[in-house]
């Protein structure tokens, strides 16, 4: 499936009459092979392809790096699907997502994009995508649009539970995996991931995290915090009918479960 979603920085008017360069990422080297061979059988002087991604980290790093017009993105890959990809983005291209199914994130699309296409795609029907994708006229701030949709396209589609996150560390994207985080906090509207005495800082809230967090092991303690049950040593009765988490790190970190979640904390573990 295609869907596109627009930036507000790309060409004039419109993007007729402009080169656009174009990032092909798809986990499978088959698909990557087949969307640059129709791309250059279109032989459309208005579009270049400058690169490709095999997955969704390296797809983070060559957007921000190559910063191209348009990006083909395909949704599921291993690790990072194409959603997380752009809500991980600092610079927001235009996008085609691809995807062979997936009935919920085409009925969004259909609500919020201007076009899609169903694997397998032919040349005619990418070649209308591509020309629709011109005959936009950006004319607004979409980069917060886009990342809107991609939430809600998250949301509908029913994705799968988070086991990675992206977080940059010296220029460079670090993965880590949600197992090995103690809790997650919020600090000036920044979302931080603490594991191993470090802290990561994330573009996730913390109700998207608690949306996308397996909550079989993942508890939200109070509106600023999640703490991973697995690293919990200790539940310690509290104040005012309050619970304090002493977790396993050598800080022995305390989480303190506020009264209107301590109820739900007692029924889920069998306090």
């Amino acid at each position: 499936m295609f869907a596109s979603l627009f930036q507000g920085n790309i060409g004039a008017k419109t993007m007729e009459g402009t080169v656009l360069n174009a990032l092909v990422v798809d986990d499978e080297k088959l698909a990557r092979d087949k969307l640059k061979r129709l791309l250059e059988e279109l032989n459309d002087p208005g579009l270049s392809v400058i690169g490709e991604a095999k997955d969704g980290l390296e797809a983070i790093e060559k957007i921000e790096s190559l910063k191209p017009d348009v990006v083909f993105l395909d949704i599921q890959m291993p690790g990072l699907s194409g959603f997380e990809v752009i809500r991980n983005l600092n610079y927001v291209p235009a996008v085609i997502f691809s995807t062979a199914y997936d009935q919920y994130a085409i009925r969004a699309f259909e609500i919020n994009a201007t076009d899609y296409l169903l694997k397998p795609y032919d040349k005619e029907r990418l070649s209308a995508a591509i020309g629709k994708l011109k005959r936009i006229s950006p004319g607004q701030d979409l980069q917060r649009t886009v990342k809107k949709i991609v939430t809600d396209l998250m949301q509908s589609a029913g994705q799968s539970f988070i086991e990675l996150l992206p977080t940059r560390v010296n220029q460079r994207i670090k993965l880590i995996k949600t197992k090995d985080v103690l809790w997650f906090d919020t600090e000036h509207s920044i979302t931080f991931a603490h594991v191993s005495g470090h802290r990561y800082d994330l573009k996730y809230t913390l109700d998207e995290l608690e949306g996308r967090l397996n909550q079989k092991d993942f508890f939200r303690t109070h509106r600023s915090a999640i703490v991973n049950l697995h690293h919990i040593t200790e539940i310690v009765p509290w104040f005012n009918g309050q619970y304090k988490l002493i977790l396993n790190d050598p800080a022995k970190t305390e989480q303190i479960v506020s009264r209107g979640r301590a109820q739900e904390l007692k029924l889920l573990l069998n306090l």
